[in-house]
């Protein structure tokens, strides 16, 4: 086990708990939200309950929306080249 290892769980740990970005990142001592997304890994199960939560919020019709819009931007030809 190394530091290194040992800061990716704590930060990915710590947002399965419910701790928030801003707290995690204050934790950790992380000054950027780019570090931050690099340190902190979703599972699927989180990625899951997060569509679901967004669902519960804005509706299935809004949810459907969104998830298309993103798909679009994600076959779009500039997110190709990036």
């Amino acid at each position: 086990m190394t530091h290194h290892i040992l800061r990716h769980y704590n930060s990915t740990h710590n947002r399965q708990l419910g701790a928030k970005d801003y707290e995690v990142m204050e934790l950790l001592g992380q000054q950027s939200t780019k570090i931050h997304t690099i340190y902190t890994h979703a599972g699927w199960q989180n990625i899951v309950d997060a569509t679901a939560r967004l669902g519960a919020s804005i509706g299935q019709d809004g949810l459907s929306a969104w998830l298309s819009a993103r798909i679009r931007e994600a076959e779009t030809p500039e997110s190709l080249e990036a």
